[in-house]
């Protein structure tokens, strides 16, 4: 299939089958894409008038900074109770505890054999 014949590139066509077989290419692809997009957005229509959302709801999933500040202000919690409450890992848990302190919220920090413990002072 190399030869001139079998894919019409003669020197008498002077390449302008290519040129014409290059630009359907090229506007169908572009077609394609537009027809992608619609699909999109005609998916999220759709979604939303069912009564589905794209955009997740906050109601759906209890706030567990929320939950975690309102354990440290009842009293201590250890940093290992804090990881299987929340699911975070130890930096995550740090990290919280000194945002804490960002905003202005006292955070005692206690260890108690080799195991953090924290609260929000009162």
């Amino acid at each position: 299939m190399s030869s001139n014949e079998q894919i019409n590139l003669s020197e008498k066509a002077g390449g302008e089958n290519l040129k014409d077989a290059l630009s359907v290419v090229t506007t169908v692809h572009q077609l394609l894409q537009g027809v992608a997009r619609i699909e999109q957005r005609l998916t999220a229509i759709e979604s939303r008038l069912s009564g589905g959302s794209v955009v997740r709801k906050v109601a759906d999933k209890p706030n567990i900074r929320n939950m975690l500040i309102g354990q440290l202000q009842k009293g201590w919690m250890s940093e290992q109770e804090a990881i299987e409450r929340t699911g975070w890992q130890t930096i995550g848990v740090r990290s919280f505890v000194t945002k804490l302190r960002g905003l202005g919220l006292s955070v005692e920090t206690e260890e108690r054999d080799g195991v953090p413990h924290y609260r929000i002072a009162r």
